[in-house]
Formats: C-alpha cells, sequence, structure tokens
C-alpha cells in the first residue's frame, strides 16, 4: 500500500513513545539537542562546520539550503530549522569542550532546555 505520513494529518511525532506537537518549543529543542549530539560525535561533522569561520575572508558566511521545503506541513525539519540549527552550532561552538575526539558541554552555557 501507500506509505503515510500521519504526522502531517496529527501534528504529532513520537520520540521514544512520547508525543511531541511538530510546531512546539519542545520539538525545536529536540532538533537541536540531535544536532549538538552530532556535532559531539562527528568529528567531519565539526571539521566541516567549524572550517566556515577559520578563515578571515570567510567569517560572517550566510548557510543556505534550497532542497528543503519552507513549510512544517511539508516536511520533518524546514530550510530555516536546518540552518538555524547550523548556525547555533557554529555561534556555540565554543562551549563545546574538547575531550579526546569527542566533545562536552555545559547545557546552561548553550541555553538548552
Amino acid at each position: 500500500g501507500k506509505r503515510k505520513t500521519w504526522w502531517k494529518i496529527t501534528g504529532n511525532i513520537y520520540w521514544k513513545g512520547h508525543k511531541i506537537r511538530r510546531n512546539s518549543e519542545e520539538y525545536r529543542q529536540l532538533i537541536l539537542r540531535a544536532y549538538v549530539e552530532m556535532f559531539k560525535q562527528n568529528h567531519h561533522f565539526y571539521v566541516a562546520l567549524s572550517s566556515i569561520d577559520c578563515y578571515s575572508s570567510t567569517k560572517g558566511i550566510k548557510l543556505v539550503h534550497t532542497l528543503g521545503k519552507k513549510k512544517t506541513r511539508q516536511t520533518i525539519l524546514t530550510e530555516e530549522e536546518f540552518i538555524s540549527c547550523l548556525n547555533y552550532l557554529r555561534e556555540n561552538k565554543d562551549n563545546l569542550i574538547c575531550d579526546g575526539h569527542k566533545f562536552v558541554y555545559d547545557s546552561s552555557l548553550l541555553e538548552l532546555t
């Protein structure tokens, strides 16, 4: 049969059995935490995102993503949400502390709830 995307109808997604509204602050925090964890655990992702502003000629460069969708009812992660997560990591990477090849962070410094 045809694959159903019930979250588009209900506006709810589920994480570990917990229902979360797609357009809620809780959802935004979940996505942001996922990107922080990926940043901490994936050295290639860290290097790629960090190298964007390593040189003075690229500081302040604007990130864009044109393959995604703009409306929250059409996608799990909009263009703006994706870019927002990347910009958040760029702006807060100094609050991530290298511990070997992994990173640890103080959630109060990153302002995650």
